[in-house]
């Protein structure tokens, strides 16, 4: 029953204290260095997609330090993909940490809310990896643009990474 409130209250508290950062639209893998930070956050996928089949997004964090949670919202474009289902990568949980990965879908709006967060004693992880592994099946031809939104890492001390945030683009074709 504690596990199921601390979720929760997780999840309340990531949805109500996520801040816009800033945002930058660059091709496909690609990371470009904030002025005045060495963080970013990198959206990876494939360039080009065959209409019916799946295809897998991965958002990773990079160069950071102590990091123990890493919420945001993933944009999609509704009528080119459909989302299929999220994990959690391996970053945040490389030395054995409790994770809790949650994720909540709307088709509508095409936006995925990502929860992520180390549980215990808020030791974080630094360096970079993996935080989310997305899959979503190409539907329509066309261009369609994954974006993170409203993302805020957090270290162990609570202190918000002020991050430079990557897009990526994928031809459904």
């Amino acid at each position: 029953m504690i596990k199921k409130i601390t979720k929760f209250i997780l999840f309340v508290s990531i949805i109500f204290s996520l801040t816009v950062c800033d945002k930058s639209s660059t091709g496909p893998s690609r990371v470009i260095a904030c002025e005045g930070s060495p963080f970013s956050i990198s959206i990876n996928g494939p360039s080009a997609v065959t209409s019916g089949n799946n295809f897998e997004i991965n958002i990773s964090v990079n160069n950071v330090t102590g990091l123990v949670s890493a919420p945001f919202y993933l944009m999609y474009d509704p009528g080119h993909v459909s989302f299929v289902s999220a994990t959690g990568g391996n970053f945040l949980k490389q030395d054995g940490a409790n994770v809790t990965f949650l994720v909540s879908n709307d088709s509508d709006l095409g936006q995925v809310i990502v929860g992520n967060s180390r549980l215990g004693d808020r030791v974080g992880i630094s360096g970079s990896g993996v935080v989310m592994n997305a899959t979503f099946k190409a539907e329509v031809p066309g261009q369609v643009t994954f974006d993170i939104e409203n993302a805020r890492l957090v270290d162990g001390s609570g202190t918000p990474y002020v991050s430079q945030i990557c897009s990526t683009s994928v031809e459904i074709i």
